[in-house]
């Protein structure tokens, strides 16, 4: 691949999960740190995104005219690092093969609930040269997504905690845990899990050990696909749709002894949150010798996806040294959803709500004659509003949103958008809101509700009933009045 088409990226401003370049082939010269990009207004967030072309520099803009009658801002309701995940360590220093426990709450800054949040974990190793870490990032020693599910109430938040066991041949030094909190495990509402230098809440610690020797490791400078340098924390690079791609790195082993490594290769579409992402998978055994460094590699085809993300991990016995490599291939136009919800919980009979969903083309200007449709239905399947916008998407985030007003209240239902096209659905996503999980109290009072009803409705049935009864009764008392007065023939 030529240098050419490596394309500086502000990878920082990206507050959703998509790729964001800037066209030209120098990189650009000024970075924001996550904490100055959150200290933005909303409207400085948007003019960063809206400012910024999110396609290759040959990608097609011969028509960049697009129809998006009823399109809004994705802004109005959406905002990245919404929600905050605020943990520490029980204990700042520990020693390895001990487990460390991490423990603090998730803050949800929005007027709406969150539901089906999950939280997304990195481990990095301090230390270092400072400008390489700018350009790759720190040394992930491990990364995870925590194995619980989250729903926020508005403006709510809520207690939680996980355990690490810290491999026994880790080596001594400074760490930090980075935290990422995701819905769906498609929308990223706070830093991206796909990168390394835009996270949300740290947490440090320290590794004590007696051991002077390291582990063995992959060496993040060392990167090349095709032959170019590959930085994760500053640039992204293109590749043609169909052109296989040699990704390069070189295993380093400090020790004085011989060790044998595995080395995984793991491929997926967009990023690793869900197992349907992963494409491929490919693990390889390398010996080194003593303080020996090899290079590695492997080939990454095309998988006919418009972003690839490789995910290569070496452990070293229960050590890990991680690497997350993403990339994006020209020619291929692809759509996304971006974070639907609701403006208020629950549904309230005669009160104004709205719906709403961000949704954007991906290494395309504009990708033409989409529609997004968004449903609402309550629990048993029953429909409660729906609303379709069918237009252009483009490269600058687009808003969907639809005003109503429920006939009934509802604590229970659920939001499904759909994004579909010429070639089918491209996108479908359920959100299920749900008083149990939302504000247990919201259930006592729709059941109160409920029951109140249920004894109305009783009374009335028995009422009626009774009315009945006694006019059957009256009837049949003048139907034997008659009878009795009728002389008897002989």
């Amino acid at each position: 691949m030529n240098s050419k088409k490596i394309i500086g990226a502000f990878i920082f401003a990206l507050a959703l999960p998509l790729f964001v370049s800037a066209q030209g082939s120098e990189p650009a010269n000024q970075t924001l740190t996550p904490a100055q990009f959150k200290a933005l207004s909303p409207a400085q967030q948007k003019k960063i995104f809206q400012s910024i072309p999110r396609f290759g520099p040959n990608a097609d803009q011969s028509q960049v005219t697009a129809s998006t009658t009823g399109a809004v801002s994705c802004f109005n309701y959406y905002r990245f690092g919404s929600v905050q995940v605020n943990m520490n360590t029980t204990l700042p220093q520990s020693v390895p093969g001990a487990t460390l426990t991490f423990e603090g709450n998730i803050k949800n800054n929005n007027p709406f609930p969150i539901v089906n949040g999950s939280v997304y974990v990195k481990i990095f190793r301090k230390g270092g040269d400072a400008s390489l870490a700018r350009a790759n990032g720190r040394n992930i020693v491990d990364q995870f997504a925590l194995d619980k599910t989250y729903t926020l109430p508005a403006l709510g938040e809520k207690q939680t905690y996980f355990s690490w066991k810290i491999p026994g041949n880790t080596p001594a030094g400074e760490y930090t845990a980075a935290f990422f909190f995701q819905t769906d495990k498609r929308y990223n509402l706070l830093g991206l899990s796909f990168t390394n230098n835009v996270t949300g809440g740290t947490a440090d610690f320290s590794i004590t050990s007696s051991s002077k020797e390291g582990v063995a490791y992959l060496d993040n400078s060392s990167i090349t696909l095709n032959g170019d340098t590959y930085g994760s924390a500053a640039f992204v690079p293109f590749f043609k749709k169909n052109e296989p791609v040699l990704v390069k790195v070189k295993l380093v082993n400090p020790k004085s002894e011989s060790v044998v490594v595995p080395v995984t290769w793991d491929l997926y579409s967009w990023d690793s949150l869900r197992k349907e992402n992963l494409k491929s998978t490919k693990t390889i055994l390398v010996a080194l010798k003593a303080h020996e460094t090899k290079t590695v590699s492997y080939t990454a085809n095309p998988i006919q996806d418009s972003i690839s993300y490789l995910v290569v991990k070496a452990k070293d016995h229960n050590a890990k040294s991680i690497l997350d490599i993403r990339f994006t291939r020209e020619g291929i136009k692809d759509t996304r959803i971006n974070f639907p919800g609701i403006t208020s919980y629950p549904l309230v009979s005669g009160k104004e709500n709205t719906l709403f969903s961000c949704v954007q083309s991906i290494n395309a200007p504009v990708v033409k004659g989409k529609t997004l449709t968004l449903t609402l239905n309550d629990d048993s399947g029953n429909l409660i509003h729906t609303y379709t916008y069918t237009g252009d998407i483009t490269a600058n985030i687009l808003g969907v949103k639809s005003t109503f007003v429920p006939k009934k209240t509802y604590t229970n239902f659920s939001l499904t958008a759909t994004l579909s096209g010429s070639g089918g659905v491209y996108e479908k996503v359920t959100q299920s809101y749900s008083c149990a999980d939302i504000d247990p109290n919201l259930c006592q009072s729709s059941t109160n509700t409920t029951l109140i009803g249920i004894i109305i409705s009783s009374i009335a049935l028995l009422l009626l009933l009774g009315a009945g009864f006694f006019f059957w009764k009256k009837r049949e008392t003048k139907a034997v009045s008659d009878t009795s007065d009728t002389p008897e023939t002989q």
